[in-house]
C-alpha cells in the first residue's frame, strides 16, 4: 500500500491567511497526505458557544458583530487578490446563516440547532482553507465531516464511532479521489446514525476526528500541527528550560493527556494506537524543527515529563467490606455510569480516593444518591475541592532510585496534601494547593531536566 497520510491543522494554525499559507507548504512538501482535517479558527468556538448562552437578542447581535468583525480582518491580507473576493462572498453567506441559526436557537433552545452552531466555526474553516489550497494550486475537495464520520450513543456517555461505516466511507472518497487532489474536511463534527443528524464530539473533537479517519483510512501517519514542537517535558507558558521530547510511546502520550497535557487529547490516540499508526505532532509555524513520534517503542528507564490540572477535587469514598474485589468493581462501575471521570484511582481495606475535576455540590449530592440506591446504604463521601494535581509520567520509574530518592526527598520542602504513585512504575502524582503548584512543577522538571532520560 502507498504511503497515505492523515494532517491535521489546529485553531492556530488556521487563524489566519498567513498561517493557512503555512500549511499549504507543509502539505505541498508531502505529497503523500491525502486528507486534511481542520479546526476552527482560534477563538471562534468559544464565541459560538457564548452564543448559545446568550439570554438577549442585543447580546447575540453583539458577538455576531465581533465574529464579523474577525473575518472581515482574516481576509484583509488578501487585498488585490481575486481570492479576497471569493472568501468575503464564503463568509458572507456564513455569517448569513449563523444570524438566523442564533435568532432560531434563542427561541427554541433546541439541541440540535446548540450542536450545529457551535460547529459553524469548523465549516467556515474548511471552506477557507479549501479556497486558499486551490490558489496556491493545491487541488482539493471539501467534503463535509458528515460524509465521513459516523457515531452511535448518547453524547453524555460518549458516542460511540461505527469504524466500519467510517471505513467504508473514507476508502470510498479515497479511491474516488483523482491522484493529484486531497481532501479537506471539518473536525469537531459527525454523523448520529439514529437520528442522521449533526453532532459535536466535544474537547479535543479534531483530534478525535483526524484519528478516526486515519484508521478508517488506513493511514501510514497521523500528522497533528499545532504552535508548538511537539509534546514537551513541561509547560512551557509556566516553567522553565522544558524541551520538545522526540518520542513517546501511546501509553506514555494517553497518561500524560490524561493527566492534564494540552497538545493531544487523551481519546484521540485510541484509534492511532489501534491502526498502529505513528502520531507525528509538530509546529505549524516551524515545520522543519523539532517534532514528537508517537508509536509502539520500548519505553526507557525514567520520568519524561511533568504535568498538571487545576481545579480538581480529592474525592474518598467510605464503606466497610469494599477490600472485597467485587464491591469494588461495582463501585467503579457506578462511578463510571454515572460520567464522571478520575485522573488517579487509589484503592484501601475500606475507601476509594479518586482524584477528579469540576466537582461541585449538586454532582457530590447526585453520586451520593446514586450509590446509596445502588446498594451502598451505609456510603460516606468527603470531598476537599478547589486543589491542584502535579504528576510525573515515565516508564520503570519504580526502577530509578536516584530519581524516585531525589523526588522523596523533594517532597519534604513542599507543602504537599497528598502522594499518589511513590514505588509506582509510571505516575507519581501530588495534590497541592493552588498557590503552590508552580513552584513544585519547577522542582519537578528540574528533576527529570537532571536525568536527562527525556532526550531519547
Amino acid at each position: 500500500m502507498s504511503a497515505l497520510k492523515v494532517a491535521k491543522f489546529g485553531g492556530t494554525s488556521v487563524a489566519s491567511f498567513e498561517s493557512i499559507l503555512q500549511c499549504a507548504n507543509i502539505v505541498k512538501n508531502d505529497k503523500s497526505v491525502k486528507v486534511v482535517v481542520v479546526s476552527a479558527q482560534a477563538g471562534i468556538t468559544e464565541k459560538l458557544v457564548a452564543l448559545t448562552r446568550s439570554r438577549s437578542l442585543e447580546h447575540i447581535s453583539l458577538i455576531h458583530s465581533e465574529i464579523t468583525q474577525f473575518y472581515e480582518n482574516f481576509t484583509l491580507p488578501m487585498y488585490g487578490l481575486p481570492l479576497q473576493q471569493v472568501c468575503n462572498e464564503a463568509i458572507s453567506i456564513w455569517l448569513e446563516q449563523l444570524a438566523r441559526k442564533a435568532s432560531r436557537f434563542f427561541h427554541t433552545r433546541n439541541n440540535s440547532d446548540y450542536h450545529t452552531i457551535i460547529s459553524m466555526g469548523e465549516i467556515i474553516s474548511s471552506k477557507l482553507v479549501s479556497m486558499i489550497f486551490a490558489s496556491c494550486r493545491l487541488q482539493n475537495q471539501e467534503r463535509s465531516a458528515l460524509e465521513l464520520i459516523s457515531v452511535s450513543g448518547d453524547e453524555y456517555d460518549d458516542y460511540q464511532v461505527d469504524i466500519a461505516l467510517c471505513t467504508q466511507a473514507c476508502q470510498q472518497q479515497l479511491e474516488l479521489l483523482p491522484s493529484e487532489q486531497l481532501i479537506v474536511t471539518q473536525g469537531f463534527i459527525a454523523k448520529h446514525i439514529e437520528t442522521d443528524e449533526l453532532v459535536t464530539l466535544g474537547r479535543g473533537g479534531s483530534d478525535f476526528s483526524a484519528a478516526i479517519i486515519a484508521q478508517a483510512s488506513q493511514a501510514t501517519e497521523l500528522q497533528i500541527w499545532t504552535d508548538v514542537e511537539g509534546v514537551y517535558s513541561g509547560d512551557p507558558r509556566i516553567i522553565a528550560d522544558t524541551f520538545a521530547i522526540e518520542e513517546l510511546s501511546y501509553r506514555a502520550t494517553a497518561m500524560l493527556a490524561n493527566l492534564g497535557a494540552k497538545v493531544l487529547h487523551r481519546k484521540s490516540i485510541e484509534p492511532a494506537m489501534q491502526g498502529c499508526i505513528p502520531i507525528k505532532v509538530a509546529s505549524t509555524f516551524k515545520p522543519s524543527g523539532k517534532h514528537t513520534l508517537i508509536h509502539n517503542i520500548n519505553e526507557p528507564t525514567g520520568a519524561y515529563s511533568v504535568t498538571y490540572l487545576n481545579n480538581v477535587s480529592l474525592l474518598t469514598i467510605n464503606q466497610s467490606g469494599l477490600a472485597e474485589l467485587t464491591r469494588i468493581q461495582l463501585l467503579l462501575a457506578l462511578i463510571t455510569q454515572l460520567g464522571l471521570h478520575f485522573q488517579v484511582c487509589e484503592l484501601h481495606a475500606n475507601s476509594i480516593v479518586l482524584i477528579t475535576q469540576n466537582m461541585d455540590e449538586a454532582r457530590l449530592n447526585e453520586i451520593d444518591q446514586y450509590l446509596i440506591s445502588n446498594g451502598f446504604e451505609d456510603i460516606l463521601i468527603q470531598c476537599e475541592q478547589d486543589l491542584s494535581l502535579a504528576s510525573i509520567v515515565g516508564s520503570q520509574l519504580n526502577q530509578a532510585n536516584r530519581f524516585t530518592t531525589y523526588v522523596t526527598n523533594l517532597l519534604d520542602e513542599h507543602p504537599v496534601i497528598r502522594t499518589f504513585g511513590l514505588g509506582h512504575e509510571s505516575v507519581m502524582s501530588f495534590v497541592v494547593e493552588p498557590q503552590h503548584l508552580l513552584a513544585l512543577l519547577q522542582e519537578l522538571h528540574l528533576a527529570i531536566a537532571k536525568e536527562s532520560v527525556t532526550q531519547l
